[in-house]
């Protein structure tokens, strides 16, 4: 394979390229871009070691396959091929993006998803995509809202701590979230809100008794405005 990059910290900008009939490649070392794309043709990137990428990463073409790693992406995810999550921890970490964007055409299934957007009313935003996001393992909030618009943000795994959320208000769904339901008596967590403010965050708990039935609960809110009052007044003579 190719990798063509501006050597130096948080300034490469390169493309990884396998060249035509390549064989699929592992990549071992710790990388650091600014901007980085995936472009495997038929072919597969596998992360052998931590990846930090300052800006976008763009998968174009081919399949990255995250391995056992974990990849920090400060600005927008862009998936226009495949990835495959293996046992990988994506963690959208920006401390000055007001708004990290998933996009491309195809939809992303994460293995871990850490989302620890640090930025004033920082968020990670897929509303304008016609799909849902799905986390197969944990999902990790730590700071920033995750923005889904009329999608979902889809937690495959029934296990209830899989979900784990900084105590308080500063990261949260805004939106759907939904998560898969095992038959047992734990609780589950739904951090969720009607907009980006703090203000907006509204949690539910999901106690558990051991519902036979439920395989998942899809969670938003919705604010629902009176039309007049529900008092009745009545005169007795």
């Amino acid at each position: 394979f190719v990798v063509s990059a501006t050597l130096g910290p948080n300034t490469k900008d390169g493309t990884a390229t396998t060249s035509p009939g390549a064989a699929n490649s592992t990549m071992l070392m710790n990388d650091d871009y600014y901007d980085i794309e995936y472009a495997a043709g038929s072919g597969t990137f596998t992360r052998g070691a931590t990846l930090d990428v300052e800006n976008n990463l763009t998968i174009t073409s081919g399949t990255l396959n995250g391995g056992a790693t974990t990849i920090n992406v400060g600005g927008n995810w862009v998936n226009n091929a495949t990835f495959i999550g293996n046992t990988s921890n994506v963690t959208f970490n920006s401390s000055s993006n007001t708004s990290q964007q998933i996009t491309g055409s195809s939809a992303t299934n994460f293995n871990d998803l850490t989302i620890n957007n640090s930025a004033t009313n920082g968020e990670v935003n897929f509303s304008t995509e016609s799909y849902n996001i799905s986390v197969s393992d944990d999902l990790i909030l730590t700071d920033g809202v995750v923005t889904t618009g009329s999608n979902k943000l889809d937690m495959t795994n029934n296990t209830a701590t899989k979900l784990t959320h900084t105590t308080g208000n500063a990261s949260f769904v805004n939106g759907n979230l939904q998560r898969a339901i095992a038959s047992n008596s734990n609780i589950y967590e739904f951090p969720v809100g009607d907009g980006t403010a703090t203000t907006n965050y509204k949690r539910l708990d999901y106690i558990n008794n051991s519902l036979a039935t439920t395989s998942a609960l899809n969670v938003s809110v919705t604010t629902i405005t009176e039309s007049g009052d529900n008092t009745r007044s009545e005169e007795h003579t």
